[in-house]
């Protein structure tokens, strides 16, 4: 069975029995050095556990360098894998830094309600953006988890309708699913075909909760060909999220062909 996780980033971390005490390197800055460095850190857990992967870059400044080579090694070791940036959309050099992006190999381009702070007053400049991202025919990916003491200052599946208007050409990722705010995500990709679903830290977050059975009831109403297995490693454990979705999908009657789109397949088709 071949496994693509759809959400890995390279920070360290240390831990304490199974725990997070603290990320050890910062996801917004890791430079060329940092990235080889994590990568080496965690290439053993990696290769152990999946076939191929979509890795986050959050450095917003991280092309200002040339950091194709480290793509190239990244998917020279692990076949069929891509890389989202997490992209300032602020920087007047943004069309010019896509550009540069795509030349160096990454594949994906992604917004953070909560990271990025973004506020309806950024959506006009954020869509104009994203409509060069589609005019380039490449996916966009949106976090859409729900909680931080700014889950209603920044609502990010707002923003998600906002983009829809008019980015309906391209794949458009809901990075764990919406959350507890799953059937929400739900009814979006049900009015919008372009829209998929993707699984990480949600599921293993909800487990035991009336939110796993919506998750359930999300991911068959809208199909397994728009639901992407993802882990959000090294922040959930690789392998204990693998374990419990695939208890998940047996528990909840998802056959082997929903399971192959699902963990392999639907990234393939959209990478």
């Amino acid at each position: 069975m071949n496994k693509f996780d759809f959400n890995i980033h390279f920070p360290v971390i240390s831990n304490s029995e199974g725990d997070v005490d603290k990320i050890i390197s910062n996801d917004f800055e890791l430079n060329l050095c940092d990235l080889n460095n994590c990568y080496d850190i965690h290439f053993k857990e990696l290769k152990e556990n999946i076939d191929s992967g979509n890795f986050m870059l959050f450095n917003p400044n991280v092309f200002d360098d040339d950091i194709s080579g480290f793509i190239g090694k990244v998917q020279e070791d692990f076949n069929n894998s891509t890389f989202t940036w997490l992209l300032d959309f602020r920087r007047s050099d943004i069309f010019e830094l896509i550009e540069k992006a795509l030349l160096q190999g990454v594949s994906m381009f992604k917004f953070h309600s909560y990271q990025q702070l973004i506020k309806e007053s950024d959506y006009e400049l954020i869509l104009s953006t994203a409509k060069y991202i589609q005019k380039l025919g490449k996916p966009i990916c949106i976090d859409t988890s729900f909680g931080s003491p700014s889950m209603y200052k920044y609502d990010n599946l707002k923003f998600v309708l906002y983009l829809l208007e008019e980015i309906n050409n391209v794949p458009v990722v809901l990075l764990h699913s919406g959350g507890a705010r799953v059937l929400d995500a739900m009814l979006i990709a049900e009015a919008k075909a372009n829209v998929y679903l993707e699984t990480s830290y949600s599921l293993l977050y909800y487990l035991g909760s009336s939110v796993e059975k919506d998750l359930s009831f999300a991911y068959k109403k809208i199909g397994s060909k728009r639901i992407i297995y993802g882990s959000d490693y090294p922040y959930m454990p690789m392998r204990e999220t693998f374990d419990k979705t695939m208890k998940f999908f047996y528990e909840n009657n998802f056959n082997d062909n929903d399971i192959d789109n699902i963990l392999y397949k639907n990234a393939i088709n959209i990478g």
